[in-house]
């Protein structure tokens, strides 16, 4: 018997980047996506670079995306900066 230890799935950017061209990427995440929600598991994709992409996983709903159209690497003191401008509702 198997037994996934982790509570998290990390989908790769490899399969995120062609979701849009690529029936099979896109067959691929979905099928990710549907087996994890049946495991119970928290998904969360990288490499989310468009719109179009983060609408996607949105709709398929993933846990949580991270990528470029969120934002680019950045150092600690950048990052704290950034986050003491938030304004939550």
């Amino acid at each position: 018997f198997f037994t996934l230890i982790s509570p998290h799935l990390l989908i790769d950017r490899s399969f995120i980047c062609d979701i849009h061209q690529s029936p099979e990427s896109n067959a691929i995440v979905k099928a990710i996506i549907a087996l994890s929600h049946e495991l119970g598991k928290l998904i969360t994709a990288e490499g989310i670079e468009t719109f179009e992409q983060a609408e996607f996983l949105r709709q398929e709903k993933i846990n949580t995306g991270q990528g470029w159209y969120y934002g680019k690497p950045m150092d600690i003191k950048t990052l704290l900066i950034k986050t003491s401008e938030l304004t939550f509702l």
